[in-house]
């Protein structure tokens, strides 16, 4: 049974590599991560006053998969060529995630105003020249305007570009309009701030908590195997809901730590896992198999876990 997970496991792995070769034809230019898009404010020679427009092209990652590279990338032209009818070709930039990215030398009403009549613009294209989809396109997105570039500090310029995606993913009707003004003096933005971070230091440390729940049989009802789930909990011992902090440490890209953390804490513990006499299944998200370095430790774990007698699955998260 342990070979079989093995071997589906390198079957995986496998194919992941493929998909990852594919997307790398396929993509005509590199895109900029918001590191990149931070490093190009603050060290070229941009307006003082200006504007971020970002469009998201919600669930690209599925249209590419679905129907295929040649749809998506003529999603993101169309979601370009709107965006150029506000900004010069050239400021208009892939960003990571499949984001589009324009840069606007203007911070005043006008530019909330014309950002809303292009965002409606761009949804009602792709809504017209993608009919044919069972799927339906549709973007999200926000114009962060900056009114005081020149206090803000990079990690905090970073942070109010991630917040930003973040809650203009919660309501994609409308383009979110935001300015570091207000974001900087935002008590969300310092919430949100010390969660990430903390976040990060946690499973870095590797403080999580593991739990356990019986998968069982319907005709028996007797447990065919456990499945390993983490906790979090905090310093006055609540425990944290999954549900609580899962998006954000998807959207943070944080998911890879997380599953390492759970991974090294299983094998901390080995033993007590081992006296349960059933297998167990650890749940890995396809982001953290697609980091080179981050799979080469989970090979390396999972070889010891093996060796040390341990029945182990994994299932595959549905969220990518």
């Amino acid at each position: 049974m342990v070979a079989g997970y093995l071997v589906l496991e390198n079957v995986f792995f496998l194919i992941e590599r493929l998909y990852e070769n594919l997307l790398s034809l396929e993509s005509t230019s590199a895109a900029l991560t918001f590191d990149d898009v931070v490093k190009f404010i603050v060290e070229e020679k941009i307006e003082d006053c200006f504007s971020i427009l970002v469009i998201n092209p919600i669930d690209l990652a599925f249209v590419n998969k679905v129907y295929g590279f040649e749809v998506g990338d003529s999603i993101l032209e169309e979601v370009i060529n709107g965006l150029s009818i506000l900004a010069d070709r050239k400021r208009v930039v892939k960003c990571n995630e499949g984001l589009i990215c324009a840069f606007l030398n203007d911070c005043s009403r006008s530019a909330a105003v014309n950002g809303k009549k292009v965002f409606k613009g761009i949804k009602e294209t792709l809504s017209r020249k993608f009919s044919y989809l069972p799927y339906k396109p549709d973007i999200s997105g926000y114009l962060l305007i900056f009114t005081e570039k020149s206090t803000l500090k990079i990690k905090d310029l970073t942070n109010l570009l991630k917040y930003a995606l973040r809650i203009s993913r919660q309501k994609p009707s409308e383009l979110l309009i935001l300015s570091t003004d207000e974001l900087i003096s935002s008590k969300s933005i310092f919430v949100f701030k010390n969660t990430v971070d903390y976040l990060k230091e946690t499973f870095e440390s590797g403080r999580v908590a593991l739990a356990i729940q019986g998968i069982h049989e319907i005709e028996t009802a007797k447990v065919k195997h456990y499945e390993v789930l983490f906790r979090l909990i905090d310093e006055t011992g609540r425990i944290i809901p999954a549900g609580e902090v899962i998006d954000l440490i998807y959207d943070f890209r944080l998911i890879h730590l997380l599953d390492l953390a759970v991974l090294k804490k299983v094998f901390s513990n080995i033993e007590k896992f081992k006296n349960l006499n059933k297998g167990i299944f650890i749940n890995v998200s396809p982001r953290t198999l697609k980091l080179r370095t981050t799979r080469e430790e989970i090979e390396k774990i999972i070889g010891n876990l093996v060796r040390k007698g341990l029945k182990v699955g994994f299932e595959i998260t549905e969220q990518a």
